[in-house]
């Protein structure tokens, strides 16, 4: 028996951040009434939440410019230093600052944004972002981080055989700082996967569509100024944004991303000195 697909054709506008919400809809088996559980519902709470999400947005936006900008320098100056923001990957207690920052305004504010401004909190908030089957999901989504280890371990060796550069730059090694636990990797891996993909991926590719938030994902990652590192990161996002519009559930992408941070991390970690 075919199960209806629904799309919202209904455009809220949300006060101080200006954008249709309800615009594009991942088209996804669906009820009427299940439909209506996700659609925008205005109030007091949801105002608050709106200015909260508008200032978060803001601040992640200078951030990402930022960043950009650092990561640009460093790329169209080969013999600089590398870009992003100085000290933070060489001190493990400013990475736990920072993966706590990417948890919470990447991930907890979208996400309680949505919560309080759905007709129904919970159903609402689960097919608004996609989280759907979350057991299955980690299974399938452990896997896809398989295949992407598998395409970077080729692409390194492509780069070996070929003895192309994988940077225009020389870069320095530096050692894992003391203090760089797993525990860190674990959370480190955590932040990103969850926070990350809510944004992106949950919320970010509703208003702007998976071609326009793949980018912004690979703006926000330009602070390596490593242009392979750029161009990875807007593939990944391709990839990942093209699943979530065929109605992959957003907790496949997050398990992927997650697993996928969680062993490049990992290795770094077992094998230094």
């Amino acid at each position: 028996m075919d199960v209806p697909t629904f799309r919202s054709t209904a455009a809220t506008r949300v006060p101080l951040l200006g954008v249709d919400l309800d615009r594009a809809v991942v088209a996804v088996p669906a009820t009427p009434v299940a439909l209506e559980d996700a659609q925008f519902r205005s109030s007091r709470l949801g105002l608050i939440a709106s200015i909260v999400l508008g200032v978060d947005l803001s601040l992640l936006g200078l951030s990402f410019l930022f960043s950009a900008v650092l990561g640009l320098a460093a790329m169209f100056d080969p013999g600089g230093e590398a870009g992003g923001l100085p000290g933070v990957y060489d001190d493990p207690g400013l990475l736990w600052v920072n993966a706590f920052v990417v948890l919470v305004m990447m991930g907890f504010v979208p996400l309680g944004w949505v919560f309080v401004t759905r007709h129904r909190a919970r159903s609402g908030t689960l097919r608004y972002l996609g989280l759907h089957r979350p057991a299955r999901s980690l299974f399938v989504g452990t896997g896809l981080a398989g295949l992407f280890l598998s395409g970077s371990i080729a692409l390194l060796l492509f780069f070996a055989v070929t003895g192309l550069p994988i940077s225009p730059r020389e870069i320095e090694e530096h050692p894992i700082p003391p203090g760089f636990t797993w525990a860190l990797v674990a959370m480190v891996s955590f932040a990103a996967g969850f926070g990350e993909e809510i944004l992106f991926r949950g919320l970010l590719q509703r208003w702007i569509g998976w071609l326009g938030q793949a980018a912004l994902f690979a703006v926000a990652h330009l602070g390596s100024g490593e242009p392979v590192q750029f161009v990875v990161t807007f593939a990944t996002g391709l990839i990942f944004g093209r699943l979530r519009a065929l109605g992959w559930s957003l907790w496949t992408l997050i398990t992927a991303h997650a697993v996928y941070d969680f062993c490049l991390l990992g290795l770094e970690l077992a094998t230094s000195p």
